[in-house]
C-alpha cells in the first residue's frame, strides 16, 4: 500500500506527521517549499501540487491532503479516469479536525480508510456516500469482498440508486456463487432487493 500526503503549512505538516506514523505501507509526505525546509527529513519539497499529483496520482493507493478541500479537487481533477482504478483521496483540514471521503469511497477503499484514520489522529469523518450514510447495501463493495470484477463500472450508480431508492434489483451466477451470496449476512439483510 502506497499512500502520498500532501500539506502546504507547519500546521498542516502537524496533522500529516501523526497520519503517517498511524498508516501502513510506505508514506511519502510532500510539504511545500515555503515551510520545508523545517522538515527536510520528514517530508519532500514541492512548489506545485499539479507537479506531485501529476507524477503519484496513478502510481499510489492513496492520497491525503490536508489543506482545503477545493485545492484537492482542483488538483486531482485531470487525472480522475474511473472509480474502479482511481487511488482513495481524503481531505483534512489543517488542525485536523475534520477528514473528508473525497474519491473512491468504496472499491479505493476511502470510506474504510477514513474511519480509520479519523479514529486514529482525533478527526471527524466525513462521508457522503448514501449507501454508507443509510447502512444499505453497496454493489462495488460486495463485488470488492467478494473478489468479483465489475465489468460495467457505470451500472454501479444505477444499482445503487435503485436500491436507494426500494426498487429491487436482479442477481445471478452459478450455483457457488448464488450459495455464497445466500451465506453472507450483510447481503441478505438486504435480500428484499436482490433476487436471483
Amino acid at each position: 500500500m502506497r499512500t502520498v500526503i500532501i500539506t502546504f503549512t507547519h500546521e498542516g505538516m502537524k496533522v500529516a506527521k501523526k497520519a503517517s506514523t498511524v498508516t501502513d505501507g510506505e508514506v511519502t509526505i510532500y510539504c511545500h517549499k515555503r515551510c520545508a525546509d523545517d522538515y527536510r527529513e520528514d517530508a519532500v519539497s514541492f512548489a506545485t501540487v499539479g507537479s506531485v499529483i501529476k507524477n503519484e496520482f496513478a502510481m499510489c493507493d492513496r492520497i491525503l491532503f490536508v489543506c482545503a478541500a477545493a485545492i484537492a479537487v482542483r488538483t486531482i481533477a485531470p487525472y480522475l479516469k474511473s472509480k474502479v482504478t482511481d487511488p482513495a483521496v481524503l481531505v483534512a483540514d489543517e488542525s485536523g479536525k475534520f477528514l473528508i471521503s473525497l474519491l473512491s469511497g468504496h472499491i479505493g477503499g476511502a470510506n474504510e480508510w477514513c474511519n480509520e484514520l479519523a479514529g486514529s489522529i482525533g478527526a471527524i469523518p466525513v462521508i457522503t456516500t448514501a449507501t454508507d450514510t443509510r447502512g444499505m447495501f453497496a454493489v462495488d463493495l460486495f463485488a470488492a469482498e467478494h473478489n468479483m470484477k465489475i465489468v460495467n463500472p457505470v451500472m454501479i450508480q444505477d444499482i445503487s440508486g435503485r436500491i436507494l431508492n426500494g426498487e429491487a434489483v436482479g442477481i445471478t451466477g452459478d450455483e457457488t456463487f448464488v450459495k455464497n451470496v445466500k451465506r453472507d449476512r450483510k447481503t441478505m439483510e438486504w435480500a428484499d432487493y436482490i433476487y436471483r
